[in-house]
């Protein structure tokens, strides 16, 4: 069906997309529709200084480390312009889930919006249980896609995670993550995500996670071996698995989908402590200290 051999999974969930393009009687499902056909014509949006854009998110996010370790309860830390033109600014918060009155985990969660608009343009949540971060949710703007914001908010969650073990003493700068979707999936693996069969802890009112193989997933897509199917929104379940694919009573949209029906697949990075952007600008200004020194000798 698919060349496979010697090809990373990015590249093999690559081919596998095509190939559902290519033969669309494969799934009932179709999550290809654009954003201007259901909410008429929409222009695309471009970000023009995206590296001014990535620093100002990547710092901003590391910097509330201090506060949000401070702050007792659910609280707004910070908010600051990513981009003038358009102009979007970035809220950052520490938000509580509790269950029945018990406190479950504290979550760095930040959003994007544009000036003068409610909806999010993009949205993001770090949970802390308190020996464990978990990457737990990431949503862009169909219209803001392609412009990195997805990969900036994991830098700075990562720029986050490293600075508050730093500051926590016998915290670990490692992050978790479970995906299902296709495309999230190739983000983790393009991003330094390796997968793992461990078993994932249940925190609150959770129910258990059971894990399943990326290779295998893979696999069996692009063999046609059946024992995975796509679903909505891109989701990958098992086969034998026949619905409902959406929380009863629930809108049809990837937020209301039956992720502990699919097939989960467990991330971690275990992140270099001493590798961040800190440390990165702390050698730039040694290096233009010393040469300053000797330019002017």
């Amino acid at each position: 069906m698919v060349e496979t051999e010697g090809i990373s999974p990015e590249e093999r969930i690559n081919q596998y997309f095509q190939y559902l393009e290519d033969n669309p009687e494969l799934t009932k499902y179709d999550d290809s529709v654009k954003a201007e056909d259901k909410k008429g014509p929409r222009k695309r949006v471009e970000i023009e200084k995206k590296d001014i854009f990535r620093k100002t998110m990547v710092s901003s996010v590391r910097k509330v480390v201090p506060k949000y370790l401070k702050v007792k309860g659910e609280r707004l830390l910070k908010v600051v312009r990513l981009d003038s033109s358009i102009p979007l600014d970035l809220h950052i918060y520490k938000r509580e889930r509790k269950v029945d009155g018990d406190h479950v985990n504290n979550i760095l969660y930040f959003e994007i919006k544009k000036e003068g608009q409610e909806a999010n343009v993009a949205e993001f949540a770090l949970r802390d249980y308190g020996n464990e971060f978990r990457f737990s949710h990431r949503k862009v703007d169909p219209l803001y896609r392609k412009n990195g914001i997805a990969t900036f908010a994991l830098e700075a969650i990562e720029e986050f995670v490293r600075d508050y073990s730093r500051k926590v003493p016998g915290r670990e700068a490692v992050i978790e993550a479970n995906a299902a979707q296709l495309d999230v999936l190739k983000f983790f693996k393009g991003n330094g995500f390796e997968t793992t069969m461990d078993d994932v802890p249940v925190h609150g009112d959770e129910n258990e996670i059971k894990i399943h193989d990326l290779e295998t997933i893979l696999a069996s897509l692009v063999n046609g071996e059946e024992k995975y199917k796509v679903g909505p929104h891109k989701y990958v379940f098992p086969s034998e698995y026949e619905g409902p694919y959406y929380q009863q009573g629930k809108e049809e949209i990837s937020d209301n989908v039956e992720i502990d029906e699919s097939a989960l697949v467990h991330f971690r990075k275990e992140l270099d402590v001493e590798s961040g952007e800190e440390e990165r600008g702390n050698v730039k200004r040694w290096i233009r200290s010393r040469l300053g020194a000797l330019l002017r000798r």
